[in-house]
């Protein structure tokens, strides 16, 4: 029989295993952006322009890539219990907000209080995962965090109405879920074990916050760039620009703020591919075929394998860890290439084999990078993954744009997307090799500069 403190340890597990697994997935649906589907109905009860209501409604996600970096430095000064409970409600406020606001000032406040609340509710599952000191609710957080991502922006193409009165559902980012991830998390507050908060460094604490810079600009030019129409070139110079900064990061991250199997180029992998590709994906066949003729189960297909393969990772020792995040990562680059030769309008075999491929392709690569990282690796990675993540959206959105405005006279507005949409996979396809191939090069870095720290420990008098 388990003695008290095993079953207590089994307890404390189970309840942040459910919290994460909630939490996790409530704070990624706050990210898609669906008011294009729900437009007509929301400019002619709010009235005005397209440019205040696409701000309005976008506001979450440079909300939530503003908050991270801030976040990642509290929840390591914080215990993350209560942190969680905070992030959720006001997730779960913002939401029910949204679903009541009456302009769109009102309702770029409450997609924004709800973008806040993902940010920081997604910083303290990933410190709980952290402090279980176990590869399980890593493998947990990982998995679910691309599940997530995924599913995202089908699961809010589902919640688009049939009567025009109900458009602010898409935008709500369902409360329930967040509801759901409340409860879970209130066990968590009563557990000792994730109380007591780790040291943080000072030097550790300055590179945590690091990437806020990086972060604030895109979040703010992101905004300017819907305010003032800016040419389609011009926003992806602004991505690129973002997306350059945001991996001299990760490749200069300190031991602090790193590991030794590079978390920081995968997250950033992650946040380039996952929902960017996707998203964009999902919307032209919802607009191709019907909202409510979506598919969705090439969606849960790829989150189940994105979980499945993070799972799977928590038996490996080291060297297979090391092996499983390089095999990942050409998972990703071959799902990818699949989604490439996949044609939205038409439909085809490929997508469901592709997203499998791409999304746990990602699962095993983040799981398997995130094991024995230090406690400031998972809010580094995060304060990474959702600003890539933002740069990806960018593009793939400026290509579109590009694509409609260059459409021949013969082409429709669904093929010039479709050409749009090939157009940024086959650029994420690139970012996707060039990243691939910067990871063992990262992680052999990290091997050097233990190798070295254990030699100079080795010769210290004792």
């Amino acid at each position: 029989m388990l003695s008290s403190s095993a079953r207590a340890r089994n307890g404390a597990g189970f309840a942040v295993a459910a919290a994460v697994c909630l939490a996790v997935p409530a704070a990624a649906l706050t990210v898609p952006n669906a008011v294009a589907f729900v437009a007509d109905p929301a400019l002619a009860e709010f009235g005005g322009g397209p440019v205040g209501l696409v701000q309005a409604a976008g506001a979450a996600l440079p909300a939530l890539v503003l908050t991270v970096p801030g976040a990642a430095v509290l929840v390591r000064l914080r215990p993350p219990g209560p942190l969680l409970a905070a992030g959720l409600a006001a997730l779960l406020l913002g939401g029910l907000l949204a679903g009541q606001a009456g302009s769109t000032w009102a309702l770029g406040a409450a997609r924004a209080l709800a973008g806040c609340g993902a940010g920081l509710a997604l910083a303290a599952a990933a410190a709980l995962a952290l402090r279980q000191r176990s590869p399980l609710p890593t493998a947990v957080f990982s998995g679910t965090l691309v599940a997530g991502l995924l599913l995202a922006m089908p699961a809010v193409l589902r919640a688009i109405p049939d009567r025009p009165e109900d458009w602010r559902e898409p935008l709500t980012g369902h409360p329930w879920a967040a509801a759901a991830a409340l409860l879970a998390a209130l066990p968590v507050l009563a557990l000792r074990g994730v109380r007591a908060p780790v040291p943080l460094p000072a030097a550790e604490r300055a590179q945590l916050t690091l990437p806020l810079v990086p972060a604030a600009g895109l979040a703010f030019l992101a905004v300017l760039a819907v305010e003032r129409a800016w040419a389609p070139g011009v926003n992806l110079i602004v991505a690129a620009l973002g997306l350059a900064a945001l991996t001299g990061m990760a490749l200069a991250a300190g031991r602090d703020a790193s590991g030794p199997l590079a978390p920081g180029p995968v997250l950033l992998l992650v946040g380039v591919l996952v929902l960017p590709v996707s998203a964009p994906l999902a919307g032209l066949t919802a607009t191709a075929r019907g909202v409510g003729a979506t598919e969705l189960w090439p969606f849960g297909a790829g989150a189940f394998a994105a979980l499945a393969a993070a799972l799977s990772t928590v038996p490996l020792d080291a060297r297979g860890a090391r092996t499983a995040v390089g095999a990942g990562c050409a998972l990703m680059v071959g799902g990818t290439g699949l989604l490439l030769a996949y044609d939205p309008l038409s439909g085809g075999p490929l997508l469901g084999p592709a997203l499998v491929s791409l999304a746990g392709g990602a699962g095993l690569a983040l799981a398997s990078s995130l094991r024995d990282a230090p406690p400031g690796a998972f809010g580094f990675g995060l304060a990474l993954c959702f600003p890539a993540l933002l740069s990806g959206s960018l593009i793939a959105g400026s290509l579109q744009l590009a694509g409609l405005g260059h459409a021949g006279a013969g082409d429709g507005p669904l093929d010039s997307l479709a050409s749009a949409q090939r157009a940024w996979t086959a650029t994420a396809l690139g970012l996707a090799v060039a990243a691939t191939c910067l990871v063992p090069a990262v992680q052999a870095a990290a091997r050097r500069r233990d190798a070295q720290d254990t030699d100079r420990l080795s010769h210290l008098p004792t």
